[in-house]
């Protein structure tokens, strides 16, 4: 059979489950209109999700936080090919920040966890995805350690990394927040 038949015929069992009755009919065997179904079954299942691949794909970062008001960037995370390509919707990046002393965040003092993205691993054209959340040191006790969590808008690039920004003249390096993908 033609590769363009067969698509046509993926197409056509994907849309009315009775053409695999016909197929059959037709002469084709049992055994390929079934793989057929199966074919067009999981392309109707996945959509058009991009299939991360637990065996290369980084799914958690730790990453030392900056020392002083400067940021330090979580590893980059590779969402599938192409840009704006439709992820599964309860994509999430998930932040836990340590707990910060007051030497280190001292009161009014903050520590921000933003997302990137961009079209290209280098992210050398970066841009501002959202805002996920921030540690605000206050009461001469530093800040509580806690996770935030933000869901990745349908709209954001293939590569996303998080930015942790501080304003704090204390160093902070020593300690690690980790940055990772939940679904």
């Amino acid at each position: 059979m033609k590769k363009f038949n067969l698509c046509v015929l993926i197409a056509i069992i994907a849309i009315c489950p009775l053409a695999a009755i016909a197929a059959v009919a037709c002469g084709l065997a049992t055994s390929k209109v079934l793989g057929l179904l199966a074919a067009a079954g999981l392309a109707m299942a996945l959509g058009d999700y991009a299939v991360l691949d637990a065996s290369t794909d980084v799914y958690d970062s730790s990453t030392a936080l900056p020392n002083g008001a400067l940021s330090t960037n979580s590893a980059i995370f590779d969402l599938g090919a192409g840009a704006n390509v439709c992820r599964p919707p309860n994509m999430e990046m998930v932040v836990t920040a340590p707990l910060l002393a007051t030497g280190v965040m001292g009161d009014g003092k903050y520590m921000y966890y933003d997302i990137y993205h961009d079209t290209a691993a280098a992210m050398g054209t970066e841009a501002l995805l959202l805002r996920m959340g921030f540690q605000l040191g206050a009461a001469s006790a530093g800040c509580a350690a806690k996770t935030i969590r933000a869901r990745l808008p349908a709209t954001c690039n293939r590569y996303v990394r998080v930015k942790a920004t501080g304003s704090t003249t204390g160093d902070c390096s020593p300690s690690v927040f980790t940055a990772g993908l939940r679904f």
